[in-house]
């Protein structure tokens, strides 16, 4: 049979089975908390991961801004994750790779704030994460290259197709 979302509305008003009536919908669901930061009771290892997700900013939205950052202990578990409200007209959320929305990022927390948050969370540690560098540009930081993995720069996962 075919699928009945497939079909699309139907055109006498009548509903699909599948459908639920006007009043069925379920209720929306609440808002999620936006990220603030670090997470209590969580610990810190002297390795870290690191992964951050920018939105585009600009006239055709090409040039990337700061949008989210997270890291992660050796065991996995967050240790920090915090929203970033972009000073400039987003123009492109980029939702489809990073999962965010306008709604998201309109609850972030000033970009110097998590800038000093995770500078300080970073230090001394070494760091790992996949093309690290544009991570770090987006947060406007370095790191001592002897404290990064970088998994774009591990030889064995480089192909020579790419």
């Amino acid at each position: 049979p075919a699928d009945p979302a497939a079909l699309g509305p139907t055109t006498s008003g009548a509903r699909h089975a599948d459908e639920p009536a006007q009043g069925d919908a379920a209720p929306p669901a609440p808002p999620r908390p936006a990220p603030t930061g670090l997470i209590p009771d969580v610990p810190l290892t002297d390795k870290l991961g690191l992964d951050c997700e920018m939105v585009g900013v600009g006239p055709d939205g090409e040039r990337s801004v700061l949008a989210r950052v997270v890291l992660v202990n050796w065991d996995g578990r967050t240790v920090y994750d915090a929203m970033v409200r972009p000073r400039e007209r987003v123009v492109d959320y980029r939702t489809w790779v990073t999962g965010l929305t306008a709604r998201d990022v309109s609850r972030g927390r000033d970009f110097f704030e998590v800038q000093g948050e995770v500078a300080t969370l970073i230090r001394n540690r070494t760091l790992i994460g996949h093309a690290l560098h544009n991570d770090l540009a987006a947060l406007m930081l370095s790191h001592p290259k002897a404290l990064v993995r970088d998994t774009s720069q591990y030889v064995p996962l480089r192909t020579a197709d790419r």
